[in-house]
């Protein structure tokens, strides 16, 4: 007779492209998640509790979708592990510096809607971002924002 515990196992298929999770900060296997589901093209781990990216680990290499809306971010380092990464939705977290963006060449469309970014010259590190067409930022109180910070074919919406 199965356990308590053996009904709570869940089975992993690799060729899973799709996963939502809600999980705490105490949960350590997003890396092993990641080795078992290498074909993983969008995870959505939105309302978790998640004190960095770098948490998430770094195994998820086809990884092209990642959403950590309302996670308690402070801000995207770790970013640079998600090389494939082509959307990143990460608004109403505590996010202030964009300096993480600068190398993600693949991002084409970040939300970052209702943070604490204030600061315009973060939105410079924006413009490393060749592929990048749409940003964004409603709710932030950005101080002396000037479109012509940005490069010209990024949509920015505020």
């Amino acid at each position: 007779m199965p356990s308590s515990a053996d009904s709570k196992v869940i089975k992993i298929h690799e060729d899973l492209t799709s996963l939502t999770l809600k999980i705490d900060k105490y949960f350590n296997m997003m890396n092993d998640i990641g080795l078992r589901l290498p074909n993983l093209i969008e995870l959505n781990l939105q309302n978790s509790e998640i004190e960095s990216i770098i948490d998430i680990g770094t195994s998820f290499n086809k990884l092209e979708k990642l959403n950590v809306s309302n996670c308690g971010l402070n801000d995207l380092s770790g970013l640079i592990c998600f090389k494939n990464l082509k959307e990143l939705y990460a608004s109403n977290n505590k996010i202030n510096d964009l300096i993480d963006i600068e190398m993600c060449d693949e991002l084409k469309i970040i939300d970052l809607s209702n943070n604490l970014i204030n600061n315009k010259d973060n939105l410079l590190f924006l413009n490393s971002c060749q592929k990048l067409q749409k940003v964004i930022l409603v709710g932030n109180k950005i101080k002396g924002y000037n479109k012509e910070l940005i490069n010209k074919n990024i949509l920015i919406i505020i």
